[in-house]
C-alpha cells in the first residue's frame, strides 16, 4: 500500500516530463524546474536562470505550496548529491520595506520558513523542504522554473557551459533569435528588444533619448504588453541598475485633457498593471513588484527603451566618415 501511495503521489505531481525543454528538467504542477549543481551568489544564480536558460522566460524557482517545496527537496537531494544542502529559490525581499516578492512576479500567498532571520534572500533545505534566509553573498546550488506552455522568447544559443555545467540546447519552435537585437547588452522579450539606461532623466528627456540616441530602427520608451514582460523587465532592471527598489520610466502616459492613456510606440492600451494610479500622467515601473505608478514628468528616473528588431531600419548605423585627403599645391 505504501509503495502504491508513493507512486500515486508521484503521478499526481509529475505530469508529462517531455513538456519541459530539457530532458533533465522536472515538471511539477504545470511548471518545469531545472536544478543547477553550481554554487553561486543569489544575483548570479538569478541571472543564470534569466539569461542562460533561454527559450522562454525563466526565473529562480517559484514555490507556491508545501507539496511543491517537498517535491523539490526530494529532487534536489538527487540532483545535488546531498541530503543536507541549501539551494536558492526565487523569493527575496526589499531591504527598505521588508516586502517579499517572487522573482517571476507572482504574489506571495504562501511561505514555508523554518527560520526567518534578518537575511533578505531565501534558500530551501533538502533536510525538511523548509526555507531559511541568508545574505545574497552566500553561494548555494539553485533551481530555476519556467512555464513550458509560455510563448518562446528566442531560440536557444549554441552549447555553452557555466563553470563546467552544460546548458542543454534542445531545439524548439522559435520566433526570433537573441542576436537580432542590435546591441549585445539588449534583451529580447517576446519579439521586442529592450535597452535599459542607467542615467536618471525627466520623462521627455528619456523619451527623446530612446527616439534619437538609439538608432538603426524606430525606438521608443518601453512598451510593456503584459504582466510577464513587466516581471521580466523588473528583474532585469534590478541587476542593471543595481537596486531592488527603484523606479524606471516606461512608455505609458496620458493626455492631460481627456485622461486617455497611450503608449509611446502607438500601440493600443490593452493592458495596465498599476499598483497605485494617482493623478499624475507619466508611468514608471517599480523593481520591487514590477507594477506601475504615476509621477510628474519632471521626476528623474532611470528608463527603458524598446524596439522591434525586425522593423525596417530608419537609417544606417553611424559609421566613421573617411578623412578627406588633400594634395599639395
Amino acid at each position: 500500500m505504501l509503495i502504491k501511495f508513493i507512486f500515486l503521489l508521484f503521478s499526481f505531481f509529475v505530469l508529462v516530463q517531455s513538456a519541459c525543454f530539457d530532458n533533465g528538467d522536472k515538471e511539477v504542477r504545470g511548471l518545469c524546474y531545472k536544478f543547477v549543481p553550481q554554487k553561486l551568489a543569489y544575483e548570479d544564480a538569478r541571472n543564470w536562470c534569466h539569461y542562460q536558460n533561454p527559450v522562454t522566460s525563466s526565473y529562480l524557482a517559484y514555490v507556491p505550496d508545501a507539496s511543491t517545496s517537498s517535491f523539490l527537496a526530494s529532487y534536489a537531494r538527487t540532483a545535488f548529491g546531498s541530503n543536507n544542502v541549501n539551494f536558492w529559490i526565487g523569493l527575496s525581499r526589499n531591504n527598505s520595506n521588508r516586502q517579499w516578492f517572487w522573482d517571476n512576479g507572482a504574489s506571495v500567498e504562501f511561505t514555508y520558513f523554518d527560520i526567518l532571520g534578518s537575511g533578505n534572500y531565501v534558500a530551501e533545505s533538502t533536510v525538511n523542504a523548509k526555507w531559511n534566509t541568508f545574505l545574497g553573498t552566500e553561494v548555494f546550488y539553485f533551481a530555476c522554473s519556467y512555464d513550458p506552455q509560455a510563448p518562446p522568447t528566442f531560440a536557444p544559443p549554441k552549447t555553452t557551459t557555466i563553470a563546467n555545467v552544460p546548458v542543454s540546447t534542445t531545439p524548439v519552435p522559435t520566433t526570433t533569435v537573441q542576436s537580432a537585437c542590435f546591441d549585445n547588452g539588449d534583451k529580447e522579450i517576446k519579439g521586442l528588444c529592450y535597452k535599459l539606461f542607467s542615467q536618471k532623466l525627466a520623462y521627455e528627456d528619456a523619451r527623446n533619448w530612446c527616439h534619437y540616441q538609439n538608432p538603426v530602427t524606430s525606438s521608443y520608451l518601453a512598451y510593456v504588453p503584459d504582466a510577464q514582460t513587466s516581471a521580466f523587465l523588473a528583474s532585469y532592471a534590478r541587476t542593471e541598475f543595481g537596486y531592488n527598489n527603484v523606479n524606471f520610466w516606461i512608455g505609458l502616459n496620458r493626455n492631460n485633457s481627456n485622461r486617455q492613456w497611450f503608449w509611446d510606440n502607438g500601440a493600443p492600451v490593452g493592458f495596465t498593471y498599476f499598483d497605485f494610479l494617482g493623478s499624475q500622467n507619466y508611468a514608471a515601473e517599480s523593481t520591487v513588484n514590477s507594477k506601475w505608478n504615476t509621477f510628474m514628468d519632471t521626476e528623474a528616473f532611470y528608463f527603458a527603451c524598446s524596439y522591434d528588431p525586425q522593423a525596417p531600419p530608419t537609417f544606417a548605423p553611424v559609421s566613421t566618415p573617411p578623412v578627406p585627403t588633400t594634395t599639395g599645391n
